[in-house]
């Protein structure tokens, strides 16, 4: 299947979705989470900014879900649709996958501030919340930082969470997520750079080679 065929523009420029997992598989993995949250181990924070969340490798999933599965297919697709600011040895690291969970409760992450991801690449998929519904949230996204000089300074554009769709951008992406009204939302995010966690931030010339000599207009 051609992955690129199956990807719809968004209404922000970059920005594409791609629905992705079914409703089954979303609930045997909001299962897992829920699971891990209940065992009573201490869960480490997924990144810096986000409180509540899973890192998928503390749930076995790096191997053979992540690395072997879902890998291959993600690059292939990232080089497709941003073939001016990613090439094969940014996408070559380790992809790092871990969930995100809002909560309008006391105590609960509702939204997040504006940010740039420690990526070169993001899916940040929607998971919903479960057998609760969730309200607002969205996703606003201005420019793309080191590619748009006005990046900073564009309008916020929203796109709304879909369960079972991710979006996909660059990590340099300006973005932040809306205040969450009410219910809980889970979302899935996989964060995929170069070896050893090298980050591409600035986009390739008109005319550049990669590492393996071939030239790029």
């Amino acid at each position: 299947v051609d992955l690129r065929k199956l990807v719809k523009p968004t209404t922000v420029n970059g920005v594409y979705a791609l629905r992705l997992l079914n409703d089954e598989f979303i609930a045997d993995l909001i299962d897992e989470f829920e699971h891990l949250r209940s065992s009573g181990i201490p869960l480490r924070r997924p990144n810096g900014m986000n409180r509540h969340g899973c890192i998928l490798s503390h749930l076995g999933f790096q191997e053979g879900f992540l690395n072997s599965t879902l890998a291959p297919v993600l690059r292939k697709l990232g080089l497709a649709l941003y073939p001016k600011a990613l090439r094969a040895e940014d996408l070559n690291g380790e992809v790092y996958g871990f969930s995100v969970r809002y909560e309008a409760i006391s105590g609960g992450d509702i939204q997040l501030a504006e940010h740039a991801d420690g990526s070169a690449l993001t899916f940040n998929l929607c998971l919903g919340g479960g057998k609760s519904s969730f309200d607002g949230g969205h996703l606003l996204f201005r420019g793309v930082r080191f590619h748009e000089e006005d990046a900073h300074l564009q309008q916020q554009q929203a796109i709304p969470h879909e369960p079972g769709v991710a979006l996909i951008h660059l990590g340099q992406h300006l973005h932040a997520a809306a205040t969450l009204q009410s219910g809980i939302r889970e979302n899935l995010v996989l964060w995929l750079t170069g070896k050893h966690g090298y980050v591409r931030i600035a986009p390739y010339a008109d005319e550049e080679s990669d590492d393996m000599g071939r030239v790029f207009y």
